[in-house]
């Protein structure tokens, strides 16, 4: 991770930094000794291409004269993961002197490309393009993606939240949130509408901006235009974002995101419930873009694991708090060969917005069922018989007023599991103050295979809780056959709380623990 942050510091620099960033590429590791040395020749065809530097560095001052010949004259641009990324002296022969052209020249490749679309203006949409004025030029969305990075946009909007924005804007943007935020990510200030507090807000930020260490005078912008009038779909969600009334009015007039997968995002509530109201709390603003890096980490390491056997339970199925449903799970045989069982649970809100989420946390649970237990044979209307669901094999803990994935080692529990026909019931209880709404739950299972040493084998119930059977499960050592040493381990699952403040925070999850017996 650290590599990668230092290819995106360069990539992100822009044109301020490329004398730093073209030294970086043309450092060969020379002996320090040889530094008198006469550089190696310019290529020939290099010579005509490398014209276009003078002409461009007086069209566009931020624009090193030294550092674009210097590039040049090396011929070649390194890439974020080795290799040529970009050859310079064609492609500057190609950009002439264009000023934006001859820029592109020198950024690295973005580690994932733009998307093509279809864009959107509700959350998950992928974002579009888009070119926002800043009080230090046009800043393009395009052409400044590298994949690496997140966007949060903060509006300065006391006529729609009153005392909670302009209490935000009291706080400090450096020790607040530039002291405790992941690199890769840009921020964006600017009034939602005309507002007589905001240029006194801008300045006081802008001061310390200008006396903070490091690069983020590239990474935080601000902007004087209201952000309902900023062009494109920025400004139409936006004003859409006025207009709307959900259920449970929340805090999207003041804030969105657009994440590492350019997806748009909402930005949950920035401070802590008190006995008066709400404490805003500027810090917590940090929580978004860290909550992006975990969640695109997560999506890596979900891809480079080995490959799983992915058994679906539920997709985007609206549930108020319970259903049950039946699945085929490989068969024995094939069971007994994973040593790794992860549940991997979504829940999701309509249309993606936090004021169509429930209110509060609660406690949720897979279980796997037993076949039920004959009834009265002369019972004529009691219906079909229940199936026996008492042996939890997962717990968590809801979100609210938020989305939630929580992807859950739950290895401990795979003796539990046969194979074949199996029933399994979730449940959470049902959200209904201050309204009724539905969770839209997606919940699977992932087995594979990850060659540990120990794979549990067998389950022994040693009791019952509130919320079903507990058991010991017994590992094998699957790393040498003759061993017959045993452990007997202990699983159970324990739920940790969601943090509603923190709601940009990862989600809680359950975990299966696992201790000697």
């Amino acid at each position: 991770m650290a590599k990668r942050r230092n290819w995106a510091l360069g990539a992100a620099a822009g044109l301020v930094a490329l004398g730093a960033l073209f030294t970086a590429c043309g450092d060969t590791g020379a002996d320090p000794a040889d530094a008198a040395a006469p550089p190696p020749p310019v290529p020939e065809a290099a010579v005509a291409p490398c014209a276009v530097c003078a002409s461009a560095s007086q069209a566009c001052p931020p624009l090193d004269l030294g550092a674009c010949e210097s590039a040049c004259a090396a011929g070649s641009l390194e890439g974020r993961e080795g290799g040529v990324a970009r050859d310079v002296a064609r492609c500057l022969a190609a950009a002439g002197s264009n000023c934006v052209a001859v820029a592109d020249c020198f950024r690295l490749p973005p580690v994932e490309p733009f998307r093509d679309g279809p864009y959107g203006t509700k959350p998950k949409d992928t974002a579009g393009p888009f070119v926002i004025p800043t009080t230090k030029g046009d800043w393009d969305f395009k052409r400044e993606w590298t994949g690496e990075d997140s966007y949060v946009f903060l509006m300065y909007a006391p006529g729609e939240l009153g005392e909670y924005s302009t209490n935000l804007y009291k706080g400090s943007l450096v020790r607040d949130v530039l002291a405790k935020s992941p690199p890769h990510v840009h921020y964006f200030f600017l009034p939602l509408r005309r507002d007589t507090g905001w240029v006194a807000a801008r300045d006081k930020w802008q001061a310390e901006l200008d006396a903070a260490d490091g690069d983020w005078a590239k990474r935080v912008h601000f902007a004087d235009t209201f952000a309902v009038d900023v062009p494109g779909w920025i400004g139409e969600m936006m004003k859409a974002r006025v207009a709307s009334r959900p259920p449970y009015k929340q805090y999207d007039t003041m804030g969105f995101a657009i994440d590492r997968f350019q997806r748009i995002r909402e930005v949950g509530m920035l401070g802590q419930l008190g006995s008066n109201g709400i404490i805003p709390k500027l810090s917590f603003l940090v929580n978004e873009p860290t909550y992006y890096e975990f969640e695109w980490a997560r999506e890596r390491a979900l891809s480079a694991a080995p490959p799983a056997t992915v058994v679906s339970l539920a997709k985007e199925r609206t549930v108020y708090d319970t259903f049950e449903t039946d699945v085929t799970l490989p068969e024995p045989a094939a069971m007994a060969a994973f040593d790794t069982l992860e549940a991997d649970l979504t829940t999701d809100c309509v249309d993606h917005r936090d004021g169509e989420c429930g209110a509060w946390d609660y406690l949720s649970h897979l279980w796997v069922c037993q076949p039920p237990e004959a009834t009265d044979a002369g019972a004529t209307d009691a219906g079909p018989p229940p199936w026996r669901c008492d042996t939890e094999l997962a717990r968590w803990i809801t979100t609210y007023w938020r989305e939630g994935r929580w992807v859950t080692d739950i290895s401990g529990v795979l003796p539990l599991l046969k194979g074949g026909a199996t029933h399994f019931k979730w449940r959470a209880n049902g959200q209904f103050d201050p309204r009724k709404t539905n969770y839209l739950v997606s919940l699977s299972l992932r087995l594979s295979n990850r060659k540990k040493p120990l794979r549990p084998v067998s389950a022994i119930p040693l009791g019952k809780g509130e919320t079903g059977t507990r058991a010991t499960t017994a590992c094998t050592p699957t790393f040498k056959s003759t061993c017959r040493r045993r452990r007997r381990r202990w699983s159970s699952t324990r739920s940790s709380r969601g943090t509603a403040p923190r709601q940009g925070t990862a989600p809680s999850s359950a975990t299966t623990s696992t201790s000697l017996a």
